[in-house]
């Protein structure tokens, strides 16, 4: 997380607004991540959290997440599948309707075939 933080001359403590500051929707993105984490929550709720991020710093983010304790439960909102596959279990969520896909393997299968809301 340090070489994230380098990024950053205020590191840790960047401000964070609105408006714009110079600091692009991706960085804003990753200093809420890392503020996060380092708070070692018992629940993680990430929505879209690599949306705005080059792929190199998704990779250093979905280490981090890998690395944080078993008692860190995990919900991980996104539409890119590469985000969701270590997930241990994987739902669909499409007009208030909720489906279960279990793995990525069965995930995929689903929207191979179209079924992934009813």
């Amino acid at each position: 997380m340090e070489t994230l933080l380098t990024r950053f001359d205020e590191g840790l403590d960047t401000k964070i607004t609105l408006a714009g500051d110079g600091i692009s929707l991706g960085q804003k993105q990753l200093i809420a991540f890392i503020r996060a984490v380092l708070r070692n929550p018992e629940l993680l709720i990430l929505d879209e959290a690599t949306a705005n991020i080059d792929t190199v710093t998704e990779k250093m983010l979905e280490d981090i997440l890998r690395r944080l304790p078993d008692t860190t439960t995990r919900v991980i909102i996104a539409h890119r599948l590469n985000t969701i596959e270590n997930a241990d279990e994987i739902f669909f969520v499409n007009s208030g309707e909720i489906v279960r896909a279990g793995s990525l393997e069965q995930a995929v299968d689903l929207l191979l075939q179209g079924k992934r809301v009813s």
